[in-house]
């Protein structure tokens, strides 16, 4: 960036001021992604923002064209921003008084700062204190860590601020005062009327956070999550017998707080961690799986003598999954994962219950479930490790990562440790096996299918396929260990 942005604000638009998040993430010594500048109302603003996209070396473009809202990136800046939004009210003070909380209702004066951009980030001097505008005691909530209404119309003025506040909740470490939770409460049903892709948008950074099972419990007890999800209702009287007070939605929690402890110990928790990492779909995916997974418990709960048992709650549960994340405007890339994990959530668990998981088992496993194969393994690890105490999952975790154990003449028990046990061994070795085989970069193909059909000698048709799984099948096995192995074993077939 050729020039300092606030000098820059302040040369083509007269007196402004840094407002929003930057003054607030500033003080909290939290990077700065994005500098927001109220200036001063004027007809020319358009012709102004651009003037300032060729000072600074940037691109420039409507955010807002009615409310004259303009952003402007930095070239190569890696996501870095600058918004500029003529003051509401025409002044400082009445722009602030329109705000969210109280913590982003404080504007530091531009022509006290210096600012310059870091790659990804802003460097910013000059936001102290004692020069802050802070009508509303946005420092003090600060300091006491609390999230507080900047006034008593913000919810009605933009409902999706309720929804907002629980974001901030987790990514801050803040807590609602009393007050926002009670208009929470008593303006829930107004989330309604928020822009889905807005909502989207709040839920994943949720998501993207390690504390989203915490939230999803604030935002239940205050009303919100049910709104939002109304689906997820009938969970909550669902199976109290097996899961206790909150039913198949406590076990949700569960799940969900088990993938937050998860994607935050990825290098200790499970087998290659740290390569998994590296290759695991991101948070907001995984997190929304592990919320919906069970989304058809209840319409499939049925008694079977002694036992609540939901036949088909997996199928079923996908198609609900899509169209909820349909409603809510997640990416096609993200329903096709979520669905298919939720059509297979219970495939992992079926293969802990074989005595000896066989490699034919595990390859067919990783042939059939293909890309969806990780994110199937990592929700598993949640599923299953929630049905112990988290005090009891950490001692057992050096266990987890042994093979499996013999099951016993009796089988393993319904409940407790050992079958939890049991299972995470078995997903586990499956870690080590999408590691070991090279799955994820299909190093475990030997050949191609047209060179199947040459050294077979067969034409093109469904036994190419055939005798390629077949080829596939041994290599795994073992029995197959270079390309040349697997043509002479498809030319002695062909003999």
């Amino acid at each position: 960036m050729k020039h300092d942005p606030a000098a820059g604000v302040e040369k083509v638009f007269g007196p402004s001021y840094l407002v929003g998040g930057a003054p607030r993430d500033l003080l909290l010594r939290r990077p700065v992604k994005d500098l927001d500048f109220a200036v001063p109302p004027c007809r020319d603003l358009r012709a102004r923002a651009a003037s300032l996209a060729r000072l600074l070396g940037a691109a420039v473009f409507p955010l807002d064209a009615e409310r004259s809202i303009y952003r402007l990136s930095p070239r190569g800046a890696g996501g870095a921003q600058i918004d500029l939004a003529p003051m509401e009210g025409g002044s400082i003070l009445p722009d602030l008084g329109r705000r969210d909380f109280t913590i982003n209702a404080m504007a530091a004066p531009a022509w006290k700062l210096k600012a310059r951009w870091t790659g990804a980030a802003f460097a910013v001097a000059g936001v102290k204190p004692d020069s802050l505008i802070d009508p509303f005691g946005g420092l003090k909530d600060l300091r006491a860590r609390r999230l507080r209404l900047a006034s008593a119309s913000a919810i009605k003025d933009d409902p999706l601020r309720m929804l907002r506040a629980f974001r901030f909740a987790a990514e801050l470490g803040f807590a609602p005062d009393r007050r926002l939770l009670a208009e929470t409460t008593a303006r829930a049903p107004m989330i309604k009327s928020a822009a889905a892709e807005r909502i989207h948008e709040e839920l994943s950074r949720i998501f993207a956070t390690p504390a989203a099972a915490d939230t999803l419990r604030a935002m239940h007890k205050a009303g919100l999550l049910l709104e939002i999800l109304p689906e997820l209702s009938p969970q909550v009287k669902c199976a109290e017998v097996y899961y206790g007070k909150g039913g198949v939605l406590k076990h949700t929690f569960n799940v969900v707080e088990r993938m937050d402890y998860l994607l935050s110990h990825l290098g200790t928790a499970i087998a290659g961690g740290k390569e998994i990492a590296a290759a695991g779909p991101p948070a907001r995916a995984l997190k929304t799986a592990a919320l919906l997974h069970d989304i058809a418990k209840p319409a499939r709960a049925k008694t079977v003598g002694d036992r609540l048992r939901f036949f088909g709650h997996e199928e079923h549960g996908a198609g609900m999954a899509e169209k909820v994340m349909e409603r809510l405007r997640f990416s096609r890339a993200d329903i096709r994962l979520v669905s298919a994990v939720t059509a297979q959530h219970l495939r992992v668990g079926n293969l802990a219950h074989n005595d000896e998981i066989s490699d034919r088992a595990i390859y067919r496993f990783f042939r059939e479930m293909g890309e969806y194969s990780l994110p199937l393994l990592l929700l598993s690890w949640a599923d299953h490790s929630s049905y112990v105490r988290p005090a009891d999952l950490l001692r057992a975790l050096p266990a987890t990562k042994k093979p499996p154990f013999r099951i016993p003449p009796k089988g393993l028990p319904r409940t407790g440790l050992k079958k939890t046990l049991r299972f995470l061994q078995a997903v586990n070795l499956l870690f080590r096996t999408y590691l070991s085989k090279g799955i994820a970069r299909r190093t475990d193909r030997l050949l191609n299918g047209n060179e199947v059909m040459k050294a077979a000698g067969v034409p093109e048709g469904p036994e190419i396929g055939r005798l390629l799984d077949q080829v596939n099948l041994l290599h795994f096995e073992g029995r197959l260990k270079t390309k040349k192995d697997a043509l002479n074993w498809l030319r002695k077939r062909r003999k």
